[in-house]
């Protein structure tokens, strides 16, 4: 069982590119941390209200929109792109914003291979609470708590 701390997850997901249909699975996957993580919610954001395409064409369901739905409001994230995608909200400011944001409230993120260019962008270097999107059981201990041995590289402390 999951303590306080770890509620609800934001899963950011943008439009697959062709190259990418295997994404559908990695996002129901994260859907369903919910159930492994003690009813923990878990909202999708895209760049845009109505959704996005994944890559075998179907489209997912967005519960808010990347420019409105800011990371601070969830205790952690999870960046599923594709290369594609990662690309185009690298130079997207509400989404460089949103992956800064989430690593400077030192909150875990977990990336998938494509998201690690966006974490790039954003100057988000991997330590524990940065984990392979992949690797759902490391991330959910992740989320537990805040990533505190990330808070002196982030801010001054006094």
């Amino acid at each position: 069982m999951l303590g306080d701390d770890f509620d609800d997850l934001r899963l950011v997901h943008a439009e697959q590119d062709e190259a990418r249909s295997g994404s559908g699975q990695e996002i129901d996957g994260f859907k369903n941390l919910h159930q492994i993580a003690g009813g923990a919610a878990v909202k999708i954001v895209a760049p845009k209200i109505g959704g996005a395409k994944l890559g075998d064409g179907s489209m997912i369901a967005a519960d808010g929109q990347l420019a409105g739905t800011p990371s601070v409001m969830f205790d952690a994230v999870a960046v599923i792109l594709s290369k594609a995608a990662a690309a185009a909200l690298s130079r997207d400011g509400a989404a460089v914003d949103f992956v800064r944001d989430a690593f400077g409230h030192l909150k875990a993120i977990a990336a998938d291979a494509g998201a690690r260019a966006l974490l790039q962008v954003a100057g988000i270097a991997d330590d524990e609470g940065v984990v392979e999107a992949t690797d759902t059981k490391r991330f959910i201990a992740a989320a537990k708590t805040r990533q505190w041995a990330r808070e002196p590289s982030v801010r001054t402390l006094a």
